[in-house]
């Protein structure tokens, strides 16, 4: 941010939705917008007001567009506000030349200068600068949630997006197949969980305190064979055990009670 000798407490300027750290002009001054209100940028020449005014015509034009895109707004709207860009942006380039230019540098202090960059595309080669794809296509795609999917992994993957866990009644609604071939083709990428009884990823199932699951696991075993597959499945990720000369302890460990330390110095010393 500019130092606090080049700015200057403004009393009132209207938001009217200007981002945080975003610079706008009024009454022949630029003012950066931060959290306590906006600040004047002071040491700004005129030429650097009149780009600073181009600058946040096509930042404002560039932003609409998106937004417009994100939010998957009719064809006709979206191209007049690319149309409305693509004027802004000439418009400045033929006065004032390339956004990335050197001189256009005092306005990097605005929160969107990266994206106003990203608008051009240089030739390093030839040292010039071309506009981006935004100026003539679509470049974002509102998403939209599958309906559905023939890939049951697929399925499972949307469910874990949309309801953040494995929602077996879902994962049928998108593939059309009932909930027991669901079971098979994902049988090794799910467990069931028999502490919870709901079903977890392998990923989530399998890490953690595996020794203490497979305790569980083994139990729950021996009155339901269905859970003999999360056996096998734990009994392949544990741990291996530590020998002896493998492990250190130092004193003042938390598996030493005082009177192991005591019975210790006693029958050392």
């Amino acid at each position: 941010l500019p130092s606090p000798d080049v700015l200057e407490k403004s009393l009132e300027i209207p938001m009217d939705g200007i981002r945080m750290y975003g610079y706008t002009v009024r009454n022949g001054k630029l003012y950066l917008r931060e959290p306590d209100g906006f600040i004047e940028r002071e040491k700004i020449n005129a030429a650097q007001l009149v780009r600073a005014e181009g600058l946040i015509r096509i930042r404002d034009a560039a932003r609409r567009l998106i937004d417009a895109e994100s939010n998957d707004l009719p064809d006709g709207e979206i191209e007049s506000r690319r149309r409305e860009l693509n004027v802004v942006y000439d418009a400045f380039v033929q006065k004032h030349g390339a956004i990335n230019e050197h001189k256009n540098g005092f306005f990097r202090e605005d929160a969107d200068f990266a994206l106003l960059c990203g608008l051009e595309i240089q030739n390093e080669k030839e040292k010039t600068f071309s506009k981006a794809d935004i100026f003539t296509k679509r470049t974002i795609r509102a998403y939209r949630v599958p309906e559905h999917t023939d890939s049951v992994i697929e399925a499972l993957q949307i469910a874990l997006n949309q309801r953040g866990y494995v929602d077996l009644d879902y994962i049928s609604k998108l593939t059309g197949k009932p909930a027991e071939d669901v079971l098979d083709a994902l049988k090794g990428v799910i467990y069931k969980n028999p502490e919870t009884e709901r079903y977890e990823t392998s990923d989530e199932y399998l890490s953690g305190n595996v020794r203490r699951k497979l305790r569980i696991a083994r139990f729950a075993a021996e009155s339901d064979s269905a859970y003999s597959e999360n056996v096998d499945a734990l009994e392949k990720v544990q741990p291996k055990d530590l020998t002896a000369d493998e492990i250190e302890l130092q004193m003042g460990s938390t598996l030493f009670t005082p009177q192991d330390i005591k019975d210790f110095l006693v029958e050392t010393l």
